[in-house]
Order: C-alpha cells, then structure tokens, then sequence
C-alpha cells in the first residue's frame, strides 16, 4: 500500500490583486455581483452589492500574465481566462497542491481526448 505520509496541513489565503505572481495556483473563494435596486421615496435607485460562493468548486487555475485588476490564468484542461480581482476573492494554494491537481486532472481529461481522437 503506498499512502502520502504527509501530514502537514496547508491552508488556503486569500490574496489581493497586488500580492499575485505569475506561476502562483489560485481559487475562487467567493464572487461579488451589483444589482440595481430600485426603491421610492428617498432612496430612489441604488447599487446593491452581493456577494455569493461559488455554486461548485473549480479547480485551481494558474497565473499566466498579470495586469492589476486583471489576471489571465489557464485552467487544468488548458484553457486561457481573464479574471477581474475587482470582481471576486481569490485565495492561493500551495505549489504543491496546485501541481498535484494539474497531474490528477489533466491527465484525466488528456486520457478522454486521446480516446476521442482514436476513434
């Protein structure tokens, strides 16, 4: 039986848009949305801010280029993004665990690929 025999535990930290680096594995902790809110008398119309979790959790992205507010990250499948910090909290992984899901993930999906092209 071969086990990981490591037992350190790693913590996520959110991160501000002048704290990443490009190579750095991030997530999305949570994203915000404005809505128009529409009320009579005084308050007449105003922005409402919300703030939500993500509905499931992405894997970890990698930071490509950055541009403060702007970040392009690549997904695990390859994909190239922006990402607007103004509009979500990012947190970082650990190097570690960021590679680990790249290797475990990509390879699932490289598998899938090189299926459907055989066929």
């Amino acid at each position: 039986m071969n086990r990981n025999k490591d037992k350190k535990v790693r913590v996520v930290r959110q991160v501000r848009a002048d704290d990443v680096c490009v190579g750095d594995y991030v997530v999305v902790m949570h994203e915000s949305y404005d809505f128009m809110a529409c009320g009579f008398g005084a308050d007449g119309v105003r922005v409402q801010r919300v703030t939500v979790l993500p509905n499931c959790t992405e894997a970890p992205v990698r930071i490509e280029s950055v541009c403060v507010p702007f970040l392009m990250v690549r997904s695990v499948g390859g994909k190239c993004s922006m990402v607007d910090m103004r509009r979500v909290q990012l947190a970082t992984v650990s190097g570690r665990f960021g590679r680990a899901a790249f290797a475990a993930m990509g390879s699932k999906r490289s598998r899938k690929a090189k299926k459907s092209r055989k066929k």
